[in-house]
């Protein structure tokens, strides 16, 4: 089996409104040891005004793998994942097997909203989107693969089908990311929460050893968060916050959190180079062992590791732990960032 599959996912959804959870599922796998992991697999379930009640999109898994990497192994050379959109609510037949039906049910979120319902616009990905004012509770769901807690609902027990979130309800969920094998949520109020795998800190609670439920990440609290990332197999996570500060924490065996050292970090580090040389932050991509960010000015930075070129900055063989401007792209207006194992 393919040791990039990805093997859990977290779903965020608005049951008529748009929610803004950003999807981030690519993961990297592992497989006895020798690659790094990738159980992570993010989704997001986004309802529109209009019609019968608005669209959704879900990205399902393929079947887990047998076994997962830790952190000394290296990233798969790949990863894989189908995306599935809908017009209308699913069918059960659409999200589960036939013998499951009391727990895909939960798939079945009532929508808000339809032919004339109240509705205003909203800018989603410089898109305006029409978005029912009236609208019911959002949902978080997750499923998959749960050895280390990650699906968010306090127990180890595998979800087959997306299963509510309830530590999240009343929540206001804006994103989720997964990385490998933990989970971590962004709320509206700037407050981040995670769970899962912690070996390496990666959860930001301040210690390590397997977060069981979701957990506030107490440094971030007040920081004013607007964007969090952790993909690709990742085992650390990276904050954004309003006046473009960027916090790391996690994994370092190669540099990948920007701290000029390969610690390992298990809270949340504001990232100096980039205040001390007056840089905002505003986009970021992660991969197991490097990160890549964009700044208000549209400059292109990266950092960790660098063997093969992944960089982007005209060497490879050599890792860089302080944050390295990638000159090539001077001049250019980045869209969007993202990190493949090796690229």
């Amino acid at each position: 089996m393919d040791p990039s599959d990805t093997d859990h996912g977290v779903v965020g959804g608005s049951d008529g409104a748009y929610g803004d959870g950003r999807a981030a599922g690519e993961g990297e796998g592992g497989v006895d040891g020798d690659a790094g992991g990738s159980d992570a697999y993010v989704a997001s379930i986004r309802g529109a005004a209009g019609g019968a009640g608005g669209a959704a999109a879900i990205a399902m898994p393929p079947p887990a793998p047998t076994r997962r990497h830790r952190s000394s192994g290296t990233p798969p050379r790949g990863a894989a994942a189908g995306v599935i959109g809908w017009d209308r609510p699913p069918t059960l037949g659409e999200v589960a097997d036939a013998d499951e039906p009391a727990a895909a049910a939960q798939m079945q979120v009532p929508r808000s909203g339809g032919e004339g319902s109240a509705t205003s616009t909203r800018e989603v990905g410089g898109t305006g989107v029409p978005v029912p004012e009236e609208r019911q509770e959002a949902l978080v769901l997750s499923f998959g693969q749960n050895a280390y807690c990650e699906l968010g609902h306090g127990d180890t027990v595998e979800r087959h089908v997306p299963t509510v979130v309830e530590a999240l309800r009343g929540h206001s969920v804006r994103q989720i990311v997964a990385g490998n094998e933990h989970s971590c949520v962004l709320c509206d109020d700037g407050s981040v929460l995670s769970c899962g795998y912690n070996d390496s800190g990666q959860c930001g609670i301040g210690q390590t050893g397997r977060v069981t439920t979701l957990t506030h990440v107490v440094e971030l609290e007040g920081a004013g968060v607007e964007y969090i990332q952790s993909a690709n197999g990742c085992e650390h996570l990276v904050a954004i916050t309003v006046d473009g500060s960027l916090f790391t924490c996690g994994y370092n065996a190669r540099g990948q959190l920007g701290h000029g050292s390969t610690a390992s970090q298990t809270s949340p580090k504001l990232v100096d180079f980039f205040v001390a040389n007056g840089k905002r932050v505003v986009k970021a991509g992660t991969s197991y062992h490097h990160t890549v960010v964009v700044t208000d000015a549209g400059e292109v930075y990266a950092f960790g590791r660098g063997d093969v070129g992944q960089l982007g900055v005209g060497d490879h063989m050599v890792d860089r732990p302080l944050p390295k401007l990638i000159e090539a792209l001077a001049g250019q207006v980045p869209l969007s960032v993202a990190c493949g194992p090796y690229h």
